[in-house]
């Protein structure tokens, strides 16, 4: 396991304060014998960790717009898509 195998998901500094990492970075200045602890307290993950996070909020957030009643018609979504009618859906 090296840092760069991790994203930060906060800020990791040194009891100095000097940053190691910013949010979102790769953790490759941190040293390597704080790394199981920063990853059982959450606060760095693997780059697929952070994917299937978002990917799961994004399906959440899919099923709920779904599960709301859409009052569109469909000449509303063809003007929101900007897409031409066709003669059959004049």
């Amino acid at each position: 396991m090296t840092g760069a195998d991790y994203i930060a998901t906060v800020r990791l500094s040194t009891k100095d304060n000097e940053t190691l990492a910013e949010v979102g970075e790769t953790c490759e200045r941190v040293p390597a014998e704080s790394l199981p602890w920063l990853i059982e307290q959450g606060l760095v993950k693997t780059r697929q960790q952070i994917d299937a996070e978002q990917n799961a909020a994004d399906l959440a957030a899919a099923k709920a717009a779904l599960a709301e009643p859409d009052s569109r018609t469909f000449d509303d979504v063809i003007t929101e898509l900007d897409m031409p009618m066709t003669d059959d859906e004049e």
